[in-house]
């Protein structure tokens, strides 16, 4: 199956708005995306496509889809000969986009080689001759050889060379063959866009998912290419036994992939109304001195996964989120194949002169050496009072110290300083294990990017088995 055109994928043209013109950009990037797989033309669409690349409106990502996403119909075909008439104008973009396709697809960067010379070649001049390669490994396809002066002109004109085959259209100037088109090389399996909207139309009709639906998932998981959006949909909204075996690969992915668990864990309590809804307990450290931790999701209720342990933090949260990810899939929870080792320990050291004890401070917190100082001013009189205060991680102290001086700035530095020298005084090595109920000592709040706008649109409680929340917000970019 191609992933340049709809290869035999047949459905439905995406509802896009019916005046194109209006749309803004960011409007007609999604617009664009949902046409990925389509295999019915929408003529408004192609018609303002090409408006828009006359006039410079099209950004390198709407080029892309014009490109190698859109129908493989006859009324698309002068939107894209406009494409790349705009990119021979400047060739060095369409090796950007070359670059950009390949980042997206989550491939190797295109590759360059120099053909060999034939025979009688070498009275051509200076030139450099090379050809793009893309492609997954073992499946790579290869463009026309181009020819240039320098090495740089060579390659921009590669990259534009194999876009204008990948797409059908002729390059300026070249002859197309009997057909009317060149050659279209075929690259194994589906575009980002494409996957992206044949699994929203299955999830969103509670379809089944298809034979290429399923294959191009396995394949995706196998190689390391699902993104997070895929595997938010595939784990935490599709249902049914025909998604198992996809939703399974889609979980050893995750797992396999830290912060991604915590990070779907993150999106789903944002889904249901809770900002920062994923935190972590942790309870004492045991005897073998590794950290044991449970993930704790709050949407409409509390949900607490079981207890993970790892000889650092980092990792046995992440092994807690796993746990409590697979819990929330209703899938069982694979063996994580993550690196376990102990978390180096850092010693806390005393700023010299010239440094700000304050962002020393703030450095330490954003080591996990300690909790969030927490600062509280006071004014005496001309004079300003401030106490820092903190837990030290390693052995669970709390910290406090208490400095004046004659602005806030000063009373900050001078409190934090002395913060720093009790830090530095702790004994770093953890206490022995002590007896309490789990979860006496609680971590802070997981912290993770807002989630895309693609998410936060969805309704908090999508039905089922019909997923009507997809319609008319198709993701945009890959998370």
């Amino acid at each position: 199956m191609g992933s340049t055109a709809t290869a035999g994928l047949e459905t439905d043209a995406a509802h896009t708005s019916p005046d194109p013109a209006a749309l803004d950009a960011d409007q007609w990037h999604e617009a664009l995306t949902k046409l990925a797989g389509s295999s019915a033309c929408d003529d408004a669409m192609a018609q303002e496509a090409e408006r828009r690349c006359h006039a410079g409106l099209l950004s390198l990502r709407d080029m892309r889809l014009v490109l190698l996403a859109t129908p493989n119909a006859a009324g698309w075909a002068p939107a894209r000969r406009a494409v790349i008439n705009v990119l021979a104008s400047n060739p060095e973009r369409a090796r950007q986009l070359l670059i950009m396709h390949t980042q997206i697809e989550v491939w190797p960067p295109p590759r360059f080689e120099e053909p060999e010379e034939p025979s009688g070649g070498a009275g051509r001049g200076a030139h450099v001759c090379v050809a793009a390669v893309i492609g997954p490994a073992g499946a790579q396809v290869t463009g026309p050889v181009q020819r240039a002066r320098t090495s740089r002109e060579a390659k921009d004109r590669a990259a534009l060379a194999l876009l204008a085959r990948l797409a059908g259209v002729a390059l300026p100037g070249e002859a197309s063959d009997h057909d009317g088109a060149p050659q279209r090389p075929v690259l194994p399996g589906m575009l980002s866009e494409v996957f992206e909207q044949h699994l929203l139309q299955a999830l969103e009709t509670g379809q089944e998912p298809s034979e290429e639906l399923t294959e191009e998932a396995m394949r995706r998981a196998r190689e390391g290419r699902l993104r997070h959006r895929d595997m938010y949909l595939l784990l935490l909204v599709a249902r049914g036994q025909a998604w198992t075996p996809v939703r399974t690969a889609a979980l050893q992915r995750a797992t396999a992939m830290p912060p991604a668990p915590a990070r779907l864990l993150h999106w789903y309590a944002e889904q249901h109304g809770e900002d920062g809804g994923l935190s972590y307990e942790e309870e004492p450290i045991d005897a073998a001195g590794r950290h044991q931790v449970r993930a704790q999701l709050r949407t409409a209720g509390t949900r607490t996964g079981p207890a993970r342990a790892a000889n650092s933090r980092k990792t046995a949260r992440h092994f807690a989120a796993c746990a409590l990810l697979a819990e929330l899939a209703g899938l069982p929870e694979p063996d994580v194949q993550v690196e376990d080792k102990p978390a180096d320990t850092v010693r806390i050291t005393i700023p010299t002169q010239g440094q700000d004890p304050v962002k020393c401070l703030n450095k330490h917190h954003q080591r996990e050496t300690i909790t969030k100082p927490e600062a509280r001013l006071r004014t005496m009189g001309s004079r300003v009072e401030c106490t820092y205060s903190c837990r030290h991680q390693a052995t669970g102290a709390e910290v406090k110290a208490t400095a004046v001086g004659s602005d806030k700035i000063a009373a900050r530095r001078a409190a934090a300083l002395k913060l720093l020298r009790k830090l530095s005084a702790i004994d770093t090595t953890p206490p022995a294990p002590r007896p309490g109920p789990p979860g006496t000592l609680r971590a802070p709040r997981a912290r993770h990017p807002r989630p895309p706008r693609w998410c936060r649109r969805w309704p908090k409680r999508p039905p089922r088995p019909a997923h009507r929340w997809t319609q008319g917000t198709a993701p945009r970019r890959p998370c």
